[in-house]
């Protein structure tokens, strides 16, 4: 919803924006938008008189417990960070939520007839890398993990880049924070999500509980 736009803005992002596709658009958040955009369609595209009931779930950075060592893309994050793999954290910042909020979330649009023909915004923590960083040293530092809290400059960032994936993946989100509103899923869904805190620390104990870290 909110990539493509205007670097320059303040203003809070919601269900009626969709990412401006361009040349130097991320393959991740092209991919994610060319597939809601054909869904949408395709539900368009069908008889009136015989269109499914149609809701679509945009989450932010999922954090919060993983079932097993298959952490996804989101976990990276704080794998990397308690690894120390990083000597500190990129100048980013995102609208963050725990992976039990975004499950609500889907279930309450699939049960609620209220839902169907909209889309949905489940964010509702926003922080910086920094913010996800002292969370953790404060609640894992005394179990080892000496988790980095600096903010490292933005050109270290694009050099440490040319040789880790991962990080690439970060480098248009650098120095910039897309503010969003989850309004229409805590009016419409009855959704009520977890803070930064919880979401950052369950994960946290869940990757040490499956050796990722």
């Amino acid at each position: 919803m909110a990539y493509g736009h205007d670097r320059a803005t303040t203003r809070v992002f919601d269900e009626s924006d969709w990412t401006q596709l361009g040349d130097d658009m991320g393959a991740y958040e092209k991919s994610k938008t060319i597939a809601e955009r054909a869904a949408w369609d395709y539900i368009d595209s069908l008889p009136e008189d015989s269109r499914m009931a149609f809701a679509t779930i945009n989450p932010g950075l999922v954090l919060g417990p993983v079932l097993n060592s298959d952490y996804g893309t989101s976990g990276e994050v704080v794998r990397k960070l308690m690894k120390r793999e990083l000597p500190g954290c990129p100048n980013i910042a995102w609208a963050m939520v725990d992976v039990r909020d975004v499950a609500d979330a889907h279930i309450a649009a699939m049960t609620n007839p209220e839902a169907n023909g909209k889309r949905f915004i489940v964010a509702n923590a926003e922080g910086t890398m920094v913010d996800v960083a002292r969370i953790l040293r404060a609640e894992f530092e005394s179990r080892g993990y000496k988790v980095p809290t600096r903010r490292l400059p933005d050109w270290l960032v694009r050099t440490v880049a040319v040789f880790d994936k991962t990080t690439r993946l970060v480098l248009h989100d650098l120095g910039y924070q897309r503010r969003v509103s989850s309004a229409r899923a805590e009016s419409v869904l009855g959704w009520k999500p977890r803070g930064l805190e919880e979401m950052v620390i369950s994960m946290g104990n869940s990757l040490i509980e499956h050796g990722v870290v």
